[in-house]
Parts: C-alpha cells; structure tokens; sequence
C-alpha cells in the first residue's frame, strides 16, 4: 500500500490506508477505521488511520495515527463470546496492572453475527525489532529478567479475582487441554498427542502425593512475540 511514512519491515503484514477503494481485505481496513473514529474520535485528532493487519492465527490489526512507532489502539474481529471474554479480561487487569495490560476500548457489533474488539495500544518495542537493538548474551538476560518480572505480576494480577483461581487435578487438566488442542488444530501430530498422553498418566501416577492442586487461569501464549520492551519493563 502507499503511504506518506512507513514502519520499518514487519514481516507478513499487510496494510491499507483509509482512501483506498474497498474490496476484499481493504474493505475490512477501512471498516475498522471508520469504527475506531466513530468510538474513539479523540484518539485521531487529524482523522488520518493506517491500518496494518498482522498474519496470525486470529489475524489483528494495528491502527497507526500519525506516528508509525507506537499503534493507538489494535482491533480483533470474532465472535462475541470470544471477544467479551477478552474485553472482561482486559479491564479487570488493566484496572490493576495498567502499564503491563492495555484497556479495553469498546466490543461492538461489526458485521453478521461477527464482532470488533477495540483495546488500547502500548508503548514498548515490539519483538521483530529486538534482534536491531539487542546485543550479546547480558542484554538478552537482562531482557529475560524483565519478561520474568512481568509474568510474575501478571500472575499476582490475575490471582486477587477468585472466579479465575481453581483446583485441578494435573493429569486429567492436561488431558483436557489436549482436547481442546486438538479440537482446535488439525495439525496436531500423534507423536505429539502421544507425547502428552504419557504426561497425563505420569501425572496421574503422581496422583497421591499431588491430589489436585491449587491454581489460577494462565497467559495462554507468554512469549517474546507477544511482549512489547520498554526501557523499565514489558508490555503484554
């Protein structure tokens, strides 16, 4: 797309400005624009919006206003169950942990029977630029510690809301979370399957002295790809 500005390379991405003529993935662009200005008029004081939509599993777009370093908010289109968890998720920690959890902005209605989750964007550097800025063995600990610190207050967030702490028993959680894998992606391999089986069974051998245990909802997906890096810490 053509564009006054551009980011430095972002790998499989892809992106449209608000003028082009819609048709196919455009026209999704410039719908989530057109949305971002009607909830959030005050985040784009000159109207202009360039989205860039990141290739993933659930694809997300960015929404850049005129500065191509940090995005103001970012946008996830899916079902509203889906999303609505998402936007509880993310006011109840950001009400606790606000430079480490973006606020959620709005989850509304989009097309059909989809819907648009609009949060907040973080300031930090994202992951495809570590490797630019990063240099020997010390920075990249240094950049562990600060990834470690963030988990643990992440964990101490999401432990003070009781609904999200549970008991489980390891071997049969593990089964069931293979399940939903599977469910989930085709692509699981039966070594991989097989793999995870024996755990839930050396798991369960370990069922005396383990019982279940006490434990709390977890990330899902704490890795580098998903970190934003700031000088003082990281953004998830």
């Amino acid at each position: 797309a053509r564009r006054s500005k551009g980011p430095v390379s972002l790998g499989r991405l892809r992106s449209s400005r608000r003028s082009h003529r819609p048709h196919g993935r455009k026209a999704v662009t410039r719908s989530l624009a057109a949305i971002a200005l009607d909830l959030a008029p005050g985040l784009f004081p000159n109207g202009s919006i360039s989205v860039v939509r990141i290739e993933t599993t659930r694809p997300v777009f960015l929404l850049f206003g005129s500065d191509w370093n940090r995005p103001v908010c970012v946008a996830q289109i899916g079902s509203h169950t889906h999303l609505e968890t998402i936007r509880v998720v993310l006011s109840t920690l950001h009400n606790r942990i606000p430079d480490l959890v973006p606020a959620s902005l709005a989850c509304v209605s989009w097309r059909g029977e989809q819907y648009v989750h609009i949060q907040e964007g973080l300031p930090g550097m994202p992951w495809f630029r570590l490797r630019e800025t990063l240099h020997g063995e010390g920075q990249w600990t240094r950049l562990e510690e600060k990834a470690r610190r963030g988990l643990e207050r992440f964990h101490a967030a999401i432990v003070e809301t009781p609904d999200w702490r549970c008991r489980v028993a390891p071997g049969t959680a593990l089964r069931h979370e293979t399940r939903l894998l599977a469910a989930q992606d085709s692509r699981l391999l039966p070594r991989t399957a097989r793999a995870l089986d024996r755990a839930a069974e050396a798991l369960d051998a370990l069922g005396d002295s383990l019982g279940q245990i006490d434990w709390f909802w977890q990330h899902g997906d704490f890795c580098l790809n998903n970190l934003l890096v700031t000088p003082t810490g990281v953004g998830i």
